[in-house]
């Protein structure tokens, strides 16, 4: 079984502190993979100066760059319709991905 760290937020921009927090999980958990999770809309706060959705998530592809044996970007929350709450994305992740 892949143990997965799910790391979600605006990342508008990513940056350092970003993959520090996803390192430090994957360091402290014994994770296998954190996977970032730009939020689509976001339910609890209006984000300024919105570049776009789909720009987010480029930025966050960027930002792992040389990291990929174990970061990942998921477009599952900006896929999806309506606002973005953990609880859809979380079953939405275990139904492409059970265990």
């Amino acid at each position: 079984m892949t143990a997965v760290g799910i790391l979600g937020g605006t990342f508008n921009p990513p940056h350092l502190a970003h993959l520090v927090c996803a390192s430090e999980a994957r360091a402290q958990l014994e994770l296998d993979e954190v996977m970032l999770v730009p939020t689509g809309i976001p339910p609890h706060k209006e984000m300024d100066d919105e570049p776009g959705a789909a720009h987010r998530v480029q930025m966050c592809r960027l930002a792992i760059a040389g990291h990929e044996d174990w970061l990942s970007v998921s477009a599952i929350e900006v896929d999806r319709a309506g606002p973005s709450y953990t609880v859809d994305t979380l079953r939405e992740i275990n139904a492409r991905r059970p265990g």
